[in-house]
């Protein structure tokens, strides 16, 4: 009943590669400061992915895909 209520845990790394990916589109400026060596653009992005999935996102996971978006 939780699960469907969405009341459970985390969502499914799709919807966070999502969420990221349109988080990396939406900030230009956190992409550059993170380019340009500002580390905590990082943690701007992952409260901007938090946001997007209502808190549900694996933080861990979280952190590794936007590693990984910004790095192509």
């Amino acid at each position: 009943i939780a699960e469907e209520l969405g009341l459970v845990g985390v969502v499914k790394d799709d919807e966070v590669k999502a969420a990221a990916k349109q988080a990396v589109e939406e900030n230009p400026k956190a992409v550059d400061d993170y380019h340009n060596g500002e580390k905590a653009s990082l943690n701007f992005l992952m409260g901007q992915v938090m946001r997007l999935t209502k808190g549900k996102a694996d933080p861990r996971e979280t952190v590794k895909i936007l590693k990984e978006l910004l790095e192509e």
